[in-house]
């Protein structure tokens, strides 16, 4: 049995229910291709999108900075 796309960590749950209508940005890094591949497939496991992932990472990081 394959997860759905509606399974979602707690964390990116959590993330889209609590974030504030702010403007956002748009960035792109370049990563190896072996973690790309890891968190592609971790994320795919999980069923949810690797952007999902990505930001809740860095709203757990980052997400305490003031404005």
């Amino acid at each position: 049995m394959y997860p759905t796309k509606d399974v979602q960590s707690k964390e990116v749950k959590s993330w889209i229910q609590h974030r504030e209508n702010e403007p956002i940005k748009r960035f792109s890094v370049d990563i190896p291709e072996r973690l790309h591949r890891a968190i592609k497939s971790d994320c795919s496991a999980r069923g949810i999108k690797i952007a999902d992932e990505i930001r809740a990472s860095l709203s757990e990081k980052y997400g305490n900075l003031q404005k």
